[in-house]
């Protein structure tokens, strides 16, 4: 793991890509949805190639992703949802 913190915008990112999943007991089922009917109306309002790089930042940071919002999930389970919906952005 990278050992740079992430960036305030970076964050911002990945809390909006957690919170539509903090009520779901399986977050990894969600990633379909989360990429089709969230992404192209979150409100960061940022590329996909934005949420792309903040993806990869996030999981090569040292950062405790469950922490960035409040939700029950596992460390473990976030940062597999988050590479799950990382796979979303591949050509």
């Amino acid at each position: 793991m990278n050992a740079t913190p992430l960036s305030s915008s970076h964050k911002a990112l990945i809390r909006a890509l957690i919170y539509p999943i903090q009520f779901s007991k399986t977050p990894g089922d969600e990633v379909e949805r989360v990429a089709r009917d969230v992404l192209p109306h979150a409100g960061a309002k940022a590329s996909p190639q934005e949420y792309a790089t903040a993806i990869n930042a996030a999981l090569s940071s040292p950062e405790h992703l469950s922490k960035l919002l409040p939700q029950p999930h596992s460390e473990e389970t976030v940062r597999e949802y988050l590479a799950k919906l990382e796979a979303c952005f591949e050509p």
